[in-house]
């Protein structure tokens, strides 16, 4: 565990971190799911599917409903949904963003989210939820590497972008996906609770866990 006092930048994930997206998109590819007559719920998705990319959804749709899975039109369909949605609904950030991004702010921290999405997916939802893209010090989604979480290798290009070592950058991650990612990178990471069912064994390698990200600050403090 690194000293806190060492700390000189905090990584966001987005989805479920900075963005309370992750029942969005669970609640609609279930929707979409059963409109089809995919059987894939909430227990599966929370198991196999949060977190991943199209491309890792699309294998365990293809081992699991390979007979009633059509990867074409699947995602033209969703990906429609989604941003249908996105152009007419209002996203929620999670508890105690601005808050805590202005107290990292006043207290010179460098910033940056670190997401497996698109940049354009990224733009968009940092846009209606309206948050500030120049808030932060660093954004980097999909299209700067060659492997998304649960790789280390997003959070390896962002040490190498803010010239900054494992022992000096704190990530903060919802899922077993992202928490993997930023461990296997060798950073700390904080795991804030969002859907993602985290077992206790992965929880105590995190070096704190909360509820919402005010807390993050009494203990930064």
């Amino acid at each position: 565990m690194s000293s806190l006092k060492s700390i000189k930048a905090v990584l966001f994930d987005l989805d479920g971190v900075i963005i309370d997206t992750e029942s969005m998109y669970m609640n609609m590819m279930i929707e979409y799911n059963k409109k089809i007559g995919i059987g894939a719920g909430k227990d599966y998705y929370i198991k196999n599917l949060l977190g991943k990319t199209k491309d890792g959804i699309t294998k365990y749709y293809l081992k699991d409903f390979n007979k009633d899975f059509s990867e074409e039109k699947y995602w033209l369909d969703l990906l429609k949904i989604r941003q249908d949605y996105i152009n007419n609904n209002q996203l929620n950030l999670k508890i105690g963003v601005f808050e805590l991004i202005n107290y990292l702010k006043s207290n010179n921290y460098l910033l940056g989210i670190v997401t497996s999405n698109s940049l354009d997916l990224t733009n968009k939802l940092l846009k209606n939820a309206g948050l500030d893209y120049k808030l932060f010090n660093l954004i980097l989604t999909r299209e700067d590497v060659s492997k998304t979480k649960p790789s280390p290798e997003l959070y390896e290009v962002a040490l190498k972008r803010l010239n900054l070592n494992k022992d000096e950058t704190i990530a903060i991650e919802d899922s077993k996906v992202g928490i993997n990612s930023a461990l296997a990178a060798g950073l700390d990471v904080i795991n804030v609770e969002d859907i993602d069912v985290v077992p206790a064994d992965l929880k105590s390698k995190c070096i704190f866990v909360c509820k919402d990200l005010t807390e993050i600050i009494n203990y930064l403090r």
